[in-house]
């Protein structure tokens, strides 16, 4: 039996949907989307990237800042641009060429170098308002610059063309290759390298009068050599390669830069902290020394030519069509303290002037193994203790003189040593990296009380990785 509902009931009943068709037809509202971080890098640490203006669309090839302020930055069609206030504000030097600039080297605002295409060699004693020109009668392209001091400098580019300027003139050098030398790095007036094609890497150590070539056997192209310090270098090119020494250049070991693009130019700010800049906009940061390399997006599809990251906490990239970018970690720089009070440092006790005959002091070696977090080889403000590392004490002959583990302080003690030279062997965990030196040496006194210290960095410390966002 049907129930039959009453005509009003539904007279109402299409009444209300006819009042509520318009809410329950509209759309609703869209879900927000998260922004997406511009780098890979953004789970990982603090930092980001701003694209710079540089009012040039010509490709740049060349950047250097003298620090986190004064920095230069050159080109196609004669380009040359600088800033003093770290990029905020980039402004056109003039000089009067329509010639690629490759290459610059400045020592101050005021002196400086270009080199570059059709043998173009300049420099400016008055911040570029005027150019004298260094006419070698060279007809290749210069790729590269060098200088130790204002006075002593290189210039190299192609078919293996080599040329070293002593303060008054520039001198041809003859080279034992005809490849094309892109980059060029002086960590002194006697020691040097020069890099290029083919995978070519040449070393002197007389200052030019012989050179020597290293190679580990590979045909991709170096574009740039970077020296933190006398000991710790790298060389980047062609396919992603990456080479490194950390024994003055003596020899050199790949690195995986996990990426295949040319890498056209490389910067570190020291040992740890650094920055290669890549085609397709790729740019890839190291904080371990470039024991991992990872790769970052700094928003540009434009190939990035170069870099300079004059201090651990800033780099420039600049590449074609004018592009200028600039990573910044906004955190406040660590300020160093003093050795903390918990870490004993025992003091020799001298002799009582009662005794006659005064006995010698055992000696002693404390060493002191901390997580160097801000990579700088002292202990300071935010670094921790290392408790439970395994430190091996071996003698002048190999001999183990002992072994024992670092308590909750990061610190163990050898005592009742005899005078002479240790070492201190430290059990690493894989993916763990010394910042100090290693392995730790000691030359102990009779009755001498040292201590030591050890810092350590990992794979797995992120504190550094820099947070790129928009």
């Amino acid at each position: 039996m049907r129930t039959l509902i009453p005509a009003t009931l539904i007279i109402l009943i299409l009444g209300l949907m006819l009042l509520l068709s318009p809410i329950l037809a509209a759309a609703p509202p869209p879900t927000p989307v998260a922004p997406q971080p511009l780098s890979a890098l953004a789970p990982m640490g603090l930092g980001e990237w701003r694209k710079q203006d540089s009012h040039t669309s010509a490709n740049l090839y060349a950047v250097q800042f003298l620090d986190d302020q004064l920095g230069f930055a050159a080109g196609e069609n004669g380009a040359l641009l600088r800033t003093v206030d770290g990029g905020d504000a980039w402004v056109q030097l003039n000089t009067g060429t329509q010639t690629t600039i490759r290459a610059i080297h400045f020592f101050d605002a005021q002196h400086g170098w270009l080199a570059g295409d059709a043998g173009l060699l300049w420099r400016t004693n008055d911040g570029g308002a005027t150019w004298l020109v260094e006419n070698l009668l060279f007809p290749g392209d210069f790729y590269t610059l060098s200088f130790i001091t204002p006075d002593d400098g290189w210039v190299a580019g192609d078919s293996g063309a080599l040329y070293h300027y002593d303060g008054s003139d520039w001198r041809p050098v003859q080279l034992s290759t005809q490849l094309d030398i892109f980059a060029l790095a002086f960590i002194n007036a006697q020691t040097g390298w020069a890099a290029g094609e083919d995978g070519i890497i040449l070393r002197t150590t007389d200052g030019g009068q012989h050179w020597s070539t290293q190679t580990l056997g590979g045909t991709d192209a170096f574009y740039s050599l970077a020296f933190a310090d006398d000991a710790y270098g790298w060389a980047a090119g062609a396919a992603g390669v990456i080479l490194y020494t950390q024994d003055g250049g003596v020899h050199w070991r790949p690195q995986a830069s996990n990426t295949t693009q040319t890498l056209n130019g490389i910067s570190m700010a020291d040992r740890f902290t650094g920055w290669a800049a890549g085609n397709e906009g790729l740019a890839i940061y190291t904080g371990d020394g470039g024991a991992t390399w990872l790769q970052d997006n700094p928003g540009t599809g434009f190939t990035l030519r170069s870099a300079s990251a004059p201090v651990a906490r800033q780099a420039w990239l600049v590449g074609d069509a004018g592009v200028i970018v600039r990573w910044q970690d906004p955190r406040p720089t660590p300020t160093p303290t003093a050795t903390p009070t918990h870490t004993p440092l025992p003091t020799a006790t001298a002799t009582p002037t009662s005794t006659p005959l005064p006995t010698a002091i055992p000696s002693r070696i404390t060493l002191f193994v901390f997580f160097d977090h801000d990579h700088n080889a002292n202990y300071t403000a935010g670094d921790t203790a290392i408790s439970d590392m395994v430190i091996t004490l071996t003698d002048a002959q190999d001999i183990i003189r002992g072994v024992a583990s670092t308590d909750a302080r990061g610190l163990v003690t050898f005592s009742n040593l005899p005078s002479g030279a240790y070492t201190l062997w430290a059990t690493m965990p894989v993916g763990y990296y010394p910042t100090t030196s290693y392995p730790v040496a000691s030359n102990l006194g009779s009755g001498e009380q040292q201590n030591l210290q050890l810092g350590l960095v990992s794979d797995y410390d992120y504190n550094y990785m820099p947070l790129i966002r928009k």
